[in-house]
């Protein structure tokens, strides 16, 4: 790009000062900050270690634009330079240095802890271990951030040490020239490539987007909202507002629920679904850029059209009323709250299909609350969304009937659950699927959500298992899975393998104070000391065997798992009538 940057140098402590003052700002185009921690620990090692992390893309801004402050609440003038390439690096930076929170993807704030041990040379994401220790300086942001400066922190903390540990003089020097390399970091020099301030906002789009398109630095979902930041900054912001709000119960109407805190590229799968009938976000790209998928050719007009089809679907798919009801048909199937969602992608691309029906088949509420309770459940069970689930949704679209009248699309997803939940799904792969000890599996979910369906209680309890999984009527030690078969249990008997003692099959939903009573006792012994009986009816409904507490665990497992998938089966069934 001859003419249009040039490349300056800039230090960290003028970089992280610029930022804090307002200098240095996001353009709206730029994501959230993303970044684990562990990353922000590797770069801090890497500079350190005098290891090169790549240059910087800034661009000059003399006009008003929408930005953003880098961190969280903070307050800026408007910026002169603006990142497009580095946002993870100097947010990371930043919050360091300055010791400032950072607002995640997921929209919480959060503060990053970096220690160091001098001794070592070491840096580790602060936790337990490094709190313990009284050699890591638990967050270097207090030692960046000291008042009365880096000498006198380094004297305060050899002599803190000095008092629990013996140190050679080797030792201390040591330790004073590791620190003293440390705070050398904030005058670490970056290049920058600077862009000039004539570039217009969409070139400058165009650049972030080729500059961050080698690699796996940004994924599909971040293009379209680089897109929507240029096109329809609006749009954008509603997305991010929806996301913020579905994490904050403020008693009002809002999109806040107990199944998934959504992100955008999340939202953006639903909405380019719905709208435009496909998965996969690369294509959507492409079509909001104006491109015509068959010629190659991108006009403006294609693209004000294929916008307009993208605020459409945007609209309907962010309606918190829309939503909800949607969320309705997923607590209906069973599921009560995110942790018995096994598959984020199985619930959006159902609410996905439940816009379609909603809005292009005009299907009733009553009728598609029914038949979408019953397509959610066939998918948790049998994974479908799991393993390549852009080809799955497109599949799924492809067997909906172009004559768009209500009956037809009830009929076609009631038939595709028919054909996949077969007997020999219910009879040999279900069993099969119960062989696990995850208690996040679509199979130990299905059968948490078949206990709901049926309306059963909490074994050796009168409370309901509905009113326990419950996050919204219910405390967050309400129920707990116990061992059947108590682990201390087994072990003595000789079975001290995990892999066996933690299968699904050998856990079922009670009351925390009920477990506490049983602890490690023999399945024998607790069942006559446990003061509610269970009736019979109980017993069914938590697939317990006859004489079960005789069985020989192995005997006990097996009987069991086909039992659970037998109460899962009458569930689904349940909710097909």
């Amino acid at each position: 790009m001859p003419g249009l940057y040039i490349k300056s140098e800039y230090d960290v402590r003028s970089l992280v000062d610029n930022i804090g003052n307002g200098e240095i700002g996001l353009p709206k185009l730029q994501r959230a900050f993303i970044w684990p921690s562990k990353k922000v620990r590797d770069l801090f090692d890497s500079m350190y270690k005098g290891y090169p992390v790549g240059n910087l893309m800034l661009w000059k801004e003399r006009r008003p634009i929408d930005y953003r402050p880098i961190g969280y609440n903070q307050q800026q003038n408007s910026p002169s330079l603006l990142i497009l390439d580095g946002q993870q690096r100097l947010t990371s930076l930043f919050a360091v240095v300055k010791g400032k929170e950072v607002l995640r993807d997921n929209l919480r704030k959060e503060l990053i802890k970096i220690a160091f041990d001098p001794l070592k040379e070491e840096f580790k994401v602060a936790d337990a271990s490094t709190t313990r220790s009284s050699f890591f300086i638990n967050n270097i942001s207090d030692y960046f951030t000291c008042p009365e400066g880096n000498h006198e922190f380094i004297n305060s903390y050899l002599e803190n040490l000095s008092s629990k540990h013996d140190l050679s003089d080797n030792e201390k020097r040591k330790i004073a020239s590791s620190l003293n390399k440390l705070w050398a970091l904030t005058s670490y020099s970056f290049t920058a490539i600077v862009l000039d301030a004539d570039i217009e906002e969409e070139e400058a789009a165009e650049i972030f987007v080729r500059v961050n398109s080698k690699g796996i630095v940004l994924k599909q979902a971040d293009f379209i909202l680089t897109l929507l930041s240029i096109h329809w900054d609006e749009g954008r912001a509603q997305i991010e507002e929806f996301c913020s709000n579905a994490l904050i119960n403020n008693g009002r109407t809002s999109p806040f629920n107990y199944f998934i805190n959504p992100t955008p590229d999340q939202l953006l799968r639903v909405i380019v679904g719905y709208g435009f009938k496909r998965a996969r976000l690369k294509y959507i790209y492409q079509i909001l850029l104006g491109k015509d998928l068959e010629t190659g050719e991108i006009t403006i007009e294609n693209r004000n059209a294929q916008f307009e089809i993208y605020k459409i679907a945007q609209s309907k798919t962010l309606n918190d009323q829309t939503w909800h009801d949607f969320l309705t048909c997923i607590s209906s199937a069973g599921y009560l709250c995110k942790n018995m969602i096994s598959s984020e992608n199985t619930l959006l691309y159902c609410y996905a299909l439940y816009l379609i029906g909603k809005y292009e088949y005009n299907v009733s509420n009553r009728d598609l609350h029914e038949v979408m309770k019953q397509w959610f459940f066939m998918s948790s069970i049998t994974r479908r969304y799991t393993s390549s689930p852009e080809s799955q949704f497109e599949k799924d679209i492809s067997i909906l009937p172009a004559y768009k009248t209500p009956s037809e699309f009830v009929n076609a997803l009631s038939k595709r659950c028919d054909v996949e939940l077969t007997n020999d799904f219910w009879s040999v792969k279900l069993p099969n699927e119960l062989i696990t000890t995850s208690t996040t599996s679509p199979a130990f979910c299905a059968y948490q959500a078949a206990l709901v369906i049926l309306d059963a209680k909490a074994l050796f309890s009168d409370i309901k298992v509905s009113t326990l999984l419950n996050p919204a009527t219910s405390a967050n030690r309400s129920i707990e899975k116990h061992h059947l078969f108590p682990k201390e249990y087994l072990n003595r008997i000789g079975i001290s393998d995990d892999r066996r003692r933690n299968q699904v099959a050998n856990l079922t939903l009670v009351w925390w104070s009920v477990n506490m009573d049983i602890l490690d006792k023999s399945p024998s012994s607790y069942i006559e000391q446990v003061s509610f009986k269970p009736s019979s009816e109980d017993l069914e409904l938590h697939a317990l065997p006859d004489e079960w507490v005789n069985l020989e665990y192995d005997e006990f497992l097996d009987k069991r798992r086909f039992q659970m998938a037998n109460v899962i089966r009458e569930a689904y069934e349940m909710i097909q009538k």
